[in-house]
């Protein structure tokens, strides 16, 4: 009987690199460096705990986390209401959030009044901008939902991904991101 590998390899290494062109092509629009500044000066509505806060930019959302976090990478993860994908991440993200800082996105899914109803509906003790019309999401570069990147303790955006991501995956890109991996091309 042949190895797995030997038996396997060819496939799992087309796999691979079939999986990792695709991301790649996905991700095409995710600004290299800091966010963009019209992704970081949209006012939006802010759900923290059970509460709506006044219209916080993204830029001011993150700032406070900093505050809380320094030198800490910190997790943007966009989803939607509406999105059967995101749903399926919803216990990675709120595990990730008990361990790092997360910032979440509600991209179109409705006025804030039912995006924080969504939220106590489903346990979701997110971080939450309210994205109403997706331009944050859209400046960020984030095609489809979910998506998941890291800004780095330099303010950069990296390791993002589009579609469904295990949290194993989203683990794996904030060691990158805290390990500076892929730092070297900004």
């Amino acid at each position: 009987m042949k190895p797995f590998f030997k038996k396997h390899g060819l496939f799992i290494v087309s796999f691979l690199v079939i999986w990792a062109g695709i991301q790649i092509w996905q991700t095409r629009s995710v600004p290299s460096g800091p966010p963009p500044a019209d992704a970081l000066s949209a006012a939006l509505p802010l759900i923290s705990g059970a509460s709506i806060v006044e219209d916080q930019s993204l830029e001011q959302a993150l700032v406070s986390l900093r505050e809380k976090y320094p030198q800490t990478p910190i997790v943007i993860h966009i989803w939607a209401e509406w999105c059967g994908f995101c749903k399926l991440e919803e216990s990675s993200i709120t595990t990730l959030a008990s361990e790092h800082p997360v910032l979440t996105i509600a991209m179109q899914s409705g006025p804030p009044e039912k995006v924080q109803r969504y939220l106590e509906d489903r346990a979701l003790p997110w971080t939450t901008l309210v994205d109403r019309q997706g331009q944050v999401a859209q400046a960020l570069g984030a095609s489809g939902v979910p998506a998941f990147m890291v800004l780095d303790e330099n303010g950069h955006l990296r390791v993002p991904t589009m579609g469904y991501t295990t949290l194993w995956g989203m683990r794996m890109r904030l060691w990158w991101a805290m390990s500076g991996f892929f730092s070297s091309s900004s």
